[in-house]
């Protein structure tokens, strides 16, 4: 699953996330959707995912506009490799190799 810029309000379950390898991505300036509201969702969700990464994406609101080759590659990649189609892309190996907590916040 990737989550990008999401809307997950306190208490959004994570149950469903068993066994899951997840992405999130946040833009540090988004003003739309809180990107500390994703970094907490992380947080409880890392213990249920399979694996589980986040990514900060620096200098970059909600709209993905900003940065947008950046926005798309990462997805695209981690989903092609999440599926098996193409090896994983290495930002995300290596943010799944990392320590749970930093794991959570890889900036880009």
């Amino acid at each position: 699953m990737a989550a990008l810029a999401a809307w997950l309000p306190d208490g959004e379950p994570v149950e469903q996330l068993a066994g899951r390898t997840i992405m999130l991505a946040h833009g540090t300036g988004d003003r739309v959707t809180d990107p500390a509201r994703s970094l907490a969702f992380a947080r409880r969700a890392r213990s249920t995912a399979a694996r589980l990464c986040r990514f900060e994406l620096q200098h970059t609101g909600h709209a993905m506009l900003q940065r947008l080759p950046l926005w798309q590659s990462l997805t695209r990649r981690f989903v092609l490799g999440a599926l098996g189609l193409e090896p994983m892309d290495e930002r995300v190996a290596a943010a799944f190799a990392l320590p749970p907590e930093r794991a959570l916040r890889v900036p880009l």
